[in-house]
Order: C-alpha cells, then sequence, then structure tokens
C-alpha cells in the first residue's frame, strides 16, 4: 500500500472470507471458539452502555481523543492503542482501520430487525464493516 505497517498496525487488505478463515484457523489451533461479531454485537461494544453519537461524545472534536480519522490521521494507520480506550477498555473501535462484522449489508434490515441480538439478514451483495477508517473526514 506504500504506507508504514509494522506488527503493531492493524492488519489491512483483508477480505472478509480472509478474516472468516483466519477465525477458524485459530479456533482449531487454541481450542477456543474464535469468530466475528455480528454488526449489533459490534456496536455494543463498541458504544460500552453509552447513548451518544460515538462512544461517550456527540462531538466529533472531542472524539480524537479515541479515533484515528480523516482530520488527524495524517493519511495513514496508525499502530493499535495510542487512542484512549472505550470504558470497557476496548481500543482503536472507531477509526483507524475498518473492522468485519458477520452479517451481510441491508439498509433497511433494522427496521424490522429483533429489538434484542438481531443477527442480520440472511442474504446480502456485501458483508459489513464498521469503525470507519483513518480516511474518513472529520471536522
Amino acid at each position: 500500500m506504500g504506507l508504514e505497517q509494522t506488527e503493531d498496525h492493524p492488519v489491512v487488505n483483508v477480505t472478509w472470507n480472509d478474516v472468516v478463515a483466519f477465525c477458524q484457523w485459530l479456533s482449531a489451533k487454541e481450542g477456543r471458539n474464535y469468530w466475528l461479531p455480528s454488526e449489533a454485537q459490534w456496536e455494543y461494544a463498541c458504544r460500552a452502555g453509552t447513548t451518544t453519537q460515538w462512544y461517550g461524545t456527540d462531538d466529533l472534536y472531542a472524539l480524537q481523543e479515541h479515533a484515528w480519522f480523516g482530520a488527524n490521521a495524517e493519511g495513514r494507520s496508525h499502530p493499535v492503542g495510542q487512542k484512549l480506550p472505550n470504558a470497557w477498555r476496548l481500543h482503536d473501535i472507531y477509526g483507524n482501520v475498518g473492522e468485519w462484522c458477520a452479517d451481510w449489508y441491508d439498509p433497511s434490515y433494522y427496521a424490522n430487525s429483533p429489538l434484542e441480538d438481531p443477527q442480520g439478514p440472511e442474504l446480502g451483495l456485501s458483508r459489513v464493516r464498521r469503525g470507519d477508517c483513518w480516511t474518513i473526514k472529520g471536522p
């Protein structure tokens, strides 16, 4: 990609299928189950109990304490864990690089989905990616 990419940087340029295969490999290797979260699970973990637009804030300027995005990322990804975590100690939920979810994408799904732990539509043309990335424009 022409960008710095060390062991401390998030993984980039992987397909949804690559990530699912990695989860399967890691599950077999460690004898534990690893999987992609549903979009709803991702959102729940990201918000860590808050109801604001972004974790703990509705202010895009305050978001810079928690995320790398177009306004502060200098056009590149950054090593993980440099921004403040959310209340559940999760780093880099917003910004830096996008994260794959298990769901198919359907813009109308949530209009009729279950209220508790919706698992996403059964079919679609593309998969959900959340978290935005360092290329998203900010304030």
